[in-house]
């Protein structure tokens, strides 16, 4: 009978020793996940950079910074209205300026 109970006490171990590194796992590939998605973001925008400094002005690097850009993101906008700016297409430097202060409203935070 003792060991029969024990036997019980071992199988519900077992079940929650399972659960317990499902929950692990799916902790474990959400990180993953971010990590590779700040990475890319890092990388792309980093990019970005170089490319400005070097006076290199490409429209799509920025562009491809809105879908990464989550948190901050009338930033990519920015961004593209002064590569905009830069190649004299005006016109298209003001609708990336008025999109990024749509996507960022003046009152919640300014554009750098």
């Amino acid at each position: 009978m003792n060991q029969e109970k024990l036997t019980e006490f071992q199988i519900l171990q077992r079940k929650d020793a399972k659960k317990t590194m499902i929950v692990v796992d799916v902790v474990c590939v959400l990180l993953l996940l971010t990590g590779l998605y700040f990475g890319v973001r890092y990388f792309i925008n980093e990019s970005f950079l170089n490319d400005y400094e070097a006076e290199i002005y490409e429209p799509d690097k920025p562009l491809s910074l809105t879908k990464f850009n989550l948190f901050e993101s009338f930033l990519p906008y920015y961004n593209l209205g002064n590569v905009y700016y830069q190649n004299e297409q005006y016109d298209k430097a003001i609708a990336a300026y008025n999109k990024a202060l749509e996507k960022n409203p003046i009152g919640k935070r300014e554009c750098p």
